[in-house]
């Protein structure tokens, strides 16, 4: 058996000679177990919790850098399922997580190319039948050419940050594309409505930012309706609500999505 540390608060653990795989995970927890023990630091009980990920030599990999890759995902599993646990290698979950990991580069990408689309939902007037407007709605391509549904993108662009940029292209686009369409048949400019992320609104689309690119596309910020989500509009931070009202303030309708 071996011990050493990979780096930070990470340490692999070598266990060589047992008699059956299944015996790894008696070892895991006899680890944890002995983790959790409390130590005396200058008078006071000190106690640690670890998050251990468990892979075995041949069933998970066949190398040490694989078998390396296998346990360091299994314990990343093990601390999304609440910590101070171990769990073994699951090589569907692995499938998972490698997919995952692919969408996030192809998001990236494609935001990093300003390769995201967008297209427009015509929204009607019952009452006589007239365009009115269009809500844009971002689409993706993945790394082949095929596309991504906006519930598996949109998610994976939150969850990474990358939705500051996004948006922003979108709405830009979007911004663009309506400053050049023609007065309906009740002679009215049609407004675009945009879908905004409750994490934009920590500055990112200020109403400071949108008048600016309001006045570059020659569109009026009340042709613009920004659409957020209910818990958005509730949220008791002030700063989302202050901006909320700002913008509401240069124009822009506040519409809940």
């Amino acid at each position: 058996d071996g011990v050493a540390r990979v780096g930070g608060d990470e340490f692999v653990v070598v266990a060589a000679g047992l008699a059956c795989p299944e015996d790894v995970g008696t070892v895991a927890d006899a680890l944890l177990a002995t983790l959790r023990d409390p130590i005396l630091w200058r008078g006071a009980p000190l106690s640690a919790t670890g998050s251990m990920g468990v892979a075995v030599y041949p069933r998970d990999a066949n190398s040490a850098d694989s078998l390396m890759t296998a346990a360091d995902t299994a314990m990343y599993r093990a601390k999304a399922e609440g910590r101070s646990r171990s769990v073994a290698h699951d090589a569907e979950h692995a499938k998972v997580l490698a997919g995952e990991a692919r969408l996030r580069e192809d998001v990236a990408q494609r935001v990093a190319e300003d390769a995201i689309e967008v297209v427009f939902h015509p929204i009607i007037r019952l009452s006589d039948n007239v365009v009115v407007g269009a809500e844009a709605l971002a689409r993706m391509k993945d790394r082949d050419g095929q596309p991504v549904a906006p519930d598996v993108f949109i998610p994976m662009a939150e969850r990474s940050g990358l939705i500051i940029a996004l948006g922003a292209q979108v709405f830009r686009r979007a911004v663009a594309e309506a400053a050049t369409w023609p007065a309906n048949a009740a002679g009215e400019r049609p407004y675009v409505s945009i879908n905004v992320a409750a994490a934009q609104l920590h500055g990112a689309v200020s109403a400071a930012w949108v008048a600016e690119v309001c006045q570059a596309a020659g569109l009026p910020p009340q042709r613009v309706v920004i659409e957020v989500v209910e818990r958005t509009v509730l949220d008791p931070e002030t700063l989302r609500r202050r901006e909320l009202a700002t913008l509401e303030r240069l124009g822009v309708r506040i519409a809940l999505d």
